[in-house]
């Protein structure tokens, strides 16, 4: 029997993880376009990711 990865994901994680993961993903994709289009330098973006996930909080419930 053949499963498709979004049948195992499902099964392996957890709803909030597939979200989290998910927007990790997102987010590095943008870093790595900031770098190509930009030129700022990788070690300037790591920084900047570092602060705003750091910011973030992931996993925290957001405050109204």
């Amino acid at each position: 029997m053949s499963r498709t990865w979004n049948e195992v994901e499902k099964e392996l994680f957890t709803p909030e993880e597939i979200q989290e993961a998910k927007f990790k993903a997102a987010l590095m994709d943008t870093i790595v376009k900031a770098h190509k289009e930009t030129g700022i330098s990788k070690e300037r973006l790591v920084e900047m990711s570092v602060e705003f996930l750091d910011d973030l909080r992931l996993g925290e419930p957001a405050l109204a």
